[in-house]
């Protein structure tokens, strides 16, 4: 049985040395991170539409090598766990669950993937917007207050039509908007749109997963669910990989 390498108590959490890998799946892209506590120490982007799940694990391999990391060492998982891709958040839900099974002393935490973006703009005082291509004439939509170190939501993330959210923008006076659907939403307020808007980071995923530690939101391996938000229609049945 392999021993915890350090003592579960919120006074020490701050002086101990915790390996987070981060993990991403809610776009067509894979996002991984490894840091130590809130240190981002290495990380891959990878456009990787509808092979999440042939190449996650390997992913997650090369991102841990050049560190000289095993997954067996790794002491929390930061899950991005929507809303989003249906089968990229059920993918990456499945490989944590296998790994959690593997390895009783791995905890893992969880981060609304809308969140992810607005965290890249904390300390700053406009507001920020996100929103994501749900398909089907949808968007997930969110609005953030970003003033302090972490988001907080005015819109939480929800499911809109373009004209819903867009009549709810329209009620700032400016906004910076984020996500693979903003560069097709026209408000009527000004609008300002990052150069790298559309891709989840890994250091602002790992930042807001250490927040969730040093709270101890934990979730346990059993529980995790990926954030829908809409009704899911299942299709042809996949087959996942064995995590080992």
């Amino acid at each position: 049985m392999r021993k915890s390498r350090f003592i579960w108590l919120p006074l020490f959490l701050d002086t101990l040395i915790m390996k987070i890998l981060s993990i991403d799946t809610s776009t067509d892209y894979i996002c991984l991170g490894f840091g130590i506590n809130d240190e981002l120490i290495s990380e891959i982007s990878l456009r990787v539409p509808k092979k999440h799940s042939q190449l996650l694990p390997q992913l997650v391999r090369n991102l841990l090598e050049p560190v000289t990391v095993d997954l067996r060492d790794i002491d929390i998982i930061t899950l991005s766990i929507g809303p989003g891709s249906y089968t990229g958040l059920r993918i990456s839900t499945a490989f944590v669950q296998g790994l959690a099974l593997s390895n009783e002393n791995l905890r893992t935490v969880c981060v609304d993937s809308l969140t992810v973006y607005a965290q890249r703009f904390q300390n700053c005082k406009e507001t920020v917007a996100v929103a994501v291509d749900a398909r089907s004439k949808a968007i997930y939509g969110a609005v953030f207050d970003v003033s302090d170190a972490h988001p907080t939501p005015i819109i939480p993330s929800g499911v809109f039509s373009v004209k819903e959210f867009v009549q709810k923008l329209n009620c700032f006076p400016k906004i910076i908007l984020m996500g693979n659907y903003a560069n097709k939403i026209e408000t009527s307020v000004k609008t300002i749109l990052p150069n790298d808007f559309a891709i989840p980071s890994p250091r602002n995923l790992l930042a807001l997963g250490y927040q969730e530690v040093i709270e101890r939101k934990f979730i346990s391996a059993e529980n995790l669910e990926p954030k829908y938000l809409r009704d899911y229609i299942p299709g042809k049945a996949k087959v996942f990989f064995d995590s080992a």
